[in-house]
């Protein structure tokens, strides 16, 4: 079974806020704020928020909190 940071990393495309938040169990509003904030780096494209998908993995990996 693959972890949240291996199922994330394994795109190769773009992905969104609700796909992590899907993912991942976190809220979307939570990870929004951390968008917003730029802890979390992503674009925005149109009306849309976009994440690379090595930043998402790095970011969970960087906010885990288990060892």
């Amino acid at each position: 079974m693959q972890t949240v940071v291996e199922t994330i990393a394994s795109n190769t495309k773009l992905i969104t806020v609700a796909y992590l938040s899907d993912v991942s169990g976190i809220p979307r509003k939570t990870l929004y704020k951390h968008v917003k904030s730029g802890s979390l780096p992503s674009y925005q494209i149109g009306g849309a928020i976009w994440i690379e998908p090595r930043d998402a993995a790095k970011w969970f990996r960087d906010h885990s909190t288990q060892n």
